[in-house]
């Protein structure tokens, strides 16, 4: 789901009532996974009835939730030189040796020295999925 807001109505009829909120919005119903819903959630991005709410809310008949996501941020990561083998190389591919334990994407706990920093320093032309880099 894109940085949108939506609104749901809980109703009985469809079979979930007194179901948790976090477990009726992770049902299909969103896009999101349960455990990004409760992080919404306990972020203040949903609320039911204009109020916060927890994840282990029982939904009542006509409560309206709100999901107000936050905005996408921008992922900027820096070239650094990182060791790793190079097998092969041409306009198309690039086949590599990734060291064992070496880490592939940032995350947190480990935020440089992985194998993309390694080949942003590399490539000069690294695309990625859509051609974002």
């Amino acid at each position: 789901m894109d940085h949108q807001d939506k609104e749901l109505i809980y109703n009985d009829r469809d079979g979930r009532a007194g179901k948790r909120l976090d477990i009726f919005l992770a049902d299909g119903t969103t896009g999101y996974s349960r455990s990004r819903i409760q992080a919404l959630i306990k972020g203040g991005f949903i609320k039911v009835n204009d109020c916060e709410a927890k994840p282990s809310q029982l939904l009542r008949d006509g409560d309206r939730i709100l999901i107000d996501p936050p905005p996408v941020s921008d992922t900027i990561l820096d070239a650094e030189p990182v060791r790793f083998g190079i097998l092969h190389e041409d306009s198309a591919i690039i086949v590599v040796n990734k060291p064992a334990g070496m880490v592939v994407h940032p995350a947190p706990g480990n935020k440089t020295g992985t194998l993309v920093h390694g080949l942003l320093f590399h490539c000069n032309d690294l695309s990625g999925i859509g051609g974002v880099l």
